[in-house]
């Protein structure tokens, strides 16, 4: 009887290890299930899109500025681009003038749109960058180097001056004086090809940084047309090929970019009368009291960002170039006169227009009624683990009571 007792009494205790392991490797799943339901913490977006910075040749302390008479050089660096292994083509980068609309990806025309110096592509002189695909089938051509894998890229870029001819695709011929209207360095597609994740606007300001130095005269033309050498900016306005007239010493761009206005400083006693309507990457700035002979510089703030001086029109209208990396939301933007002084603010909203990446990230919405589940059910399969050792143990125990 004892012997059959204890036989028994293994095969009973042998049952209830194997449904204790069961169960409690249910409870374990079920737990491991409603953990996987929780999201873990998104990492911080980080901010995306091609970035351009040009220092002079020799001078890193001269950041996105040429000289206002003579030919520069800039040193030009990118981050932030899409590099395509043995894609076609890659990157151009042109100085000029962008307008509103100037993205080839969104319309924007040769000559309407976006008016540029122009190189000659079988002897390039370094008016215009060609940054290849690593292993495009016209790599050979790239006087811009390659575009890394990680998106970056560095080469030279050749600034005329601050004045320019340019020609539509139709052969029409026209002038650009940067001391008039905003220039910088753009990147586009190469051969064609759209690409606007490699489409980028870099505002140049001219000042004065040498007392010598080479004076050239960009003709206008087509790809394929080289820019004649040594003439000068006096040359070009005295009806010299490229037609421009030089402007008065006395109504020159100011040559230097003013200090950030202090926001403490922003009140309604200088607040003006500015009014902002923002269109995509353009602000449409009207300021009845603005004088059409004065410059006035625009700041876009809380990071303050220059953009450049300009002169408004005949009813005092302004066009601002956002940066390419403003945040949705809102800024202020502040107008200064060549002193630096603060002649008027607002308040924009980028929201929906600019099509910057947001600097924060939305965290994805948990599965709450699979969470809930998971721990109730994992909460009762322990309960019912406990309660069968308690049962198991108090047979154990009441055992040797039974073969006595």
């Amino acid at each position: 009887m004892k012997n059959s007792a204890r036989a028994a009494t293994r095969r009973h205790s042998g049952h209830l290890g194997r449904i204790l392991r069961g169960l409690a490797l249910a409870a374990v799943g079920l737990i491991a299930v409603g953990a996987a339901a929780v999201p873990l913490p998104a990492e911080p977006a980080q901010a995306a899109g091609p970035t351009v910075v040009a220092t002079v040749e020799g001078r890193p302390d001269l950041v996105n500025v040429a000289d206002n008479q003579y030919l520069t050089t800039l040193d030009v660096s990118g981050s932030g681009f899409v590099s395509k292994k043995n894609g076609f083509g890659g990157v151009y980068v042109l100085f000029g003038w962008a307008g509103q609309n100037w993205k080839p990806s969104t319309g924007g025309v040769d000559g309407i749109d976006r008016k540029y110096v122009y190189d000659d592509e079988s002897n390039p002189t370094g008016y215009m960058l060609f940054v290849s695909f690593p292993g495009s089938e016209t790599q050979y051509a790239a006087n811009g180097g390659l575009l890394n894998a990680d998106g970056t890229w560095h080469a030279k870029l050749m600034v005329p001056g601050p004045t320019f001819q340019y020609s539509d695709r139709d052969g029409n011929k026209g002038s650009v004086n940067c001391l008039e209207t905003q220039c910088g360095i753009m990147t586009v597609g190469a051969h064609g090809v759209k690409e606007p994740a490699n489409e980028s606007f870099t505002p140049i300001s001219f000042q004065h940084i040498s007392d010598s130095g080479r004076k050239v005269d960009v003709q206008a033309g087509t790809t394929g047309q080289t820019s004649a050498q040594g003439k000068t900016l006096e040359q070009q306005a005295t009806g010299g090929s490229a037609g421009v007239t030089a402007p008065d010493a006395a109504d020159a761009r100011p040559a230097t970019v003013p200090t950030s206005p202090d926001p403490a400083a922003l009140t309604d006693d200088n607040r003006g009368d500015l009014q902002v309507t923002v269109r995509d990457t353009q602000l449409k700035v009207t300021d009845a009291a603005a004088d059409p002979a004065s410059w006035t510089g625009f700041f876009v703030m809380s990071d303050p960002r220059f953009t450049g001086w300009s002169k408004p029109n005949s009813v005092g209208e302004f066009d601002v170039r956002l940066p390419d990396d403003v945040a949705d939301g809102e800024h202020r933007l502040v107008a200064v006169n060549a002193q630096g002084d603060v002649t008027g603010w607002t308040t924009f909203d980028t929201s929906g227009q600019t099509g910057a990446v947001s600097t924060t990230d939305e965290q994805p919405a948990p599965n709450t009624p699979l969470i809930i589940a998971a721990v109730v059910v994992g909460v009762i399969a322990l309960l019912v683990i406990a309660l069968l050792i308690f049962v198991l143990l108090r047979r154990r125990r009441r055992q040797p009571a039974q073969e006595d």
